[in-house]
């Protein structure tokens, strides 16, 4: 299932906390409930790696190249965040597409079957 924006569930970790907690809601849905629990972990540690490196990446690179160095690495982890996210929905597309197909041919084989042997019998 392709997530959109609006499949994001955004929730403030605290009243003073800026930082939204973005969930996407068709992640929770295809994990099994025993590993929901390590779901949200993971999630919780992604959050803490990137307010741990992203202050300081951050400054680095503006100390080292300037506005047009950070303004460049954000543009590249959206254009390469925008890559993966259309290369996972195309494979996703591509799965039920392909899922769809098989279907279908199922169903025909077996509306044909008994159309077969009707027009042997008679």
């Amino acid at each position: 299932m392709p997530l959109s924006a609006s499949a994001c569930l955004c929730v403030p970790l605290s009243a003073t906390d800026g930082l939204p907690e973005c969930l996407p809601d068709g992640i929770h849905h295809q994990v099994p409930p025993n590993l929901k629990g390590t779901l949200v972990g993971a999630e919780h540690a992604a959050f803490a790696l990137a307010g741990l490196v992203g202050p300081s990446a951050g400054v680095a690179m503006l100390q080292l190249g300037g506005l047009a160095a950070v303004a460049s690495a954000a543009s590249l982890a959206f254009v390469l965040l925008w890559a993966l996210w259309r290369m996972d929905r195309e494979r996703a597309i591509a799965a039920s597409t392909s899922s769809e197909d098989s279907a279908d041919a199922d169903s025909v084989s077996s509306l044909a079957v008994p159309l077969l042997a009707k027009a042997k019998n008679e």
